[in-house]
């Protein structure tokens, strides 16, 4: 039964899960309410919280342990991390707050790196729809086969990668689909071709 698996307390998902947590809410503390309330808002907070809390049941309620055992919890994991967590956190502007934690001499310093350092070419060639939706579908085929399927089960830093991998590629997929800076490299009637796409 549910109620008598074990809960997964590993110490890096609680830092993790921790980490994110502290960045953002110090980052939205450190804008003035106005700032806060206009690039934000109530509703894109409860929208981190709730991708958290998504994540914190993924990841460290007895559903971790029991996709051990059932085939369909494995999936729900998957769907959870993927298709829930992901485009809530996306939505919730996490990159914005975190920004924020830092002074702003270092907030400088990062700027300087993005625009002339290149990352900023570098991250918008990677973010490129068709490399996305490459780096995703190749992702979600590649832990399906029977091999890699069957080595996440027996080993967990292998499972623990599989959810780095689908995690990370649902972030930059659900990143072009929302858009959550309005800056949309794909139209609608595009961004509907890219999920169906994907889906199948």
């Amino acid at each position: 039964r549910l109620a008598e698996l074990p809960w997964n307390w590993e110490v890096w998902i609680l830092v993790c899960l921790g980490l994110a947590v502290f960045g953002y809410v110090y980052g939205l503390r450190r804008l003035n309410a106005h700032a806060r309330t206009r690039i934000f808002g109530v509703l894109r907070m409860a929208s981190f919280a709730a991708g958290i809390g998504t994540l914190f049941v993924a990841l460290i309620s007895p559903l971790d342990a029991l996709d051990d055992q059932l085939f369909s919890a494995h999936m729900v994991q998957h769907l959870l991390l993927m298709m829930v967590a992901a485009p809530l956190l996306v939505w919730s502007r996490p990159a914005m707050a975190f920004l924020w934690t830092f002074p702003i001499s270092t907030r400088r310093v990062i700027g300087r790196l993005w625009i002339r350092g290149g990352l900023q070419r570098g991250v918008h060639a990677l973010m490129s729809p068709f490399v996305v939706w490459l780096m995703c579908s190749m992702v979600l085929w590649f832990w399906h086969l029977p091999g890699p399927y069957d080595r996440a089960l027996a080993n967990e830093a292998v499972h623990t990668l599989e959810h780095c991998c689908f995690f990370i590629t649902a972030l930059m997929f659900w990143s072009l689909v929302i858009e959550p800076f309005g800056r949309r490299r794909l139209d609608y009637g595009s961004t509907l071709i890219f999920v169906a796409t994907l889906g199948v």
